[in-house]
């Protein structure tokens, strides 16, 4: 059964809106621990590429390995499936 676009658009924008009124940031639903070496790369070359000091880009760098420890060391556990 194919999904209907317009309904697609419509439950993306309702979920869209719901996030921004609760304030939330992002949502994954999987096994986090296959997506962490992209999001410490995607954000080493995006601190690389700002002006700010050295002192504050380890400090965010610090702060974001910190959370996604955080979060694969207290998600639950699920089996993995190859």
């Amino acid at each position: 059964m194919a999904e209907n676009p317009a309904n697609i658009k419509c439950v993306s924008h309702a979920l869209f809106k719901l996030m921004q009124n609760n304030h939330i940031e992002y949502v994954y639903l999987g096994i986090f621990l296959r997506i962490t070496d992209a999001l410490l790369s995607f954000a080493e070359i995006n601190l690389e590429a700002e002006n700010d000091n050295i002192k504050l880009k380890k400090r965010v760098y610090f702060i974001l390995v910190e959370g996604l420890q955080n979060v694969t060391r207290h998600q639950k556990k699920m089996k993995i499936i190859q």
